[in-house]
């Protein structure tokens, strides 16, 4: 079933052309692949970790795993570890956490039946 009001990106840049998305799940999977992207660190050496940007990774990478991996393998761990974001940490239209949501300690995210 279609929303009868389309969805629309909210962020000031995206790299698409406009669209209206017929759906909060296609408007949140584009919100998460192109505007909320994670990249997950889960070696064994320390519990899991989730970095923000892909520079924050690849830091993390070179100083804590250093010596376990050569440059040309860089490219395929940042890849392998890409992930989207798990939705918002509050409601980006109002600053709103809906009652209900749970709150994700680690990332900073809700989810919530309501998208």
């Amino acid at each position: 079933m279609r929303d009868l009001e389309p969805y629309v990106c909210i962020q000031d840049v995206c790299t698409e052309p406009p669209h209206m998305f017929g759906t909060s799940e296609e408007w949140l999977k584009h919100m998460q692949w192109e505007h909320d992207l994670q990249w997950r660190c889960s070696a064994p050496v320390h519990s899991p970790r989730v970095f923000d940007s892909e520079r924050k990774f690849e830091e993390h990478l070179r100083r804590v795993h250093a010596g376990t991996f050569t440059e040309s393998q860089l490219p395929t761990l940042k890849q392998r570890n890409l992930q989207p974001g798990s939705h918002f940490a509050i409601c980006p239209f109002c600053d709103y956490l809906p009652e209900g949501a749970e709150l994700n300690d680690q990332q900073g995210a809700f989810t919530s039946t309501a998208l």
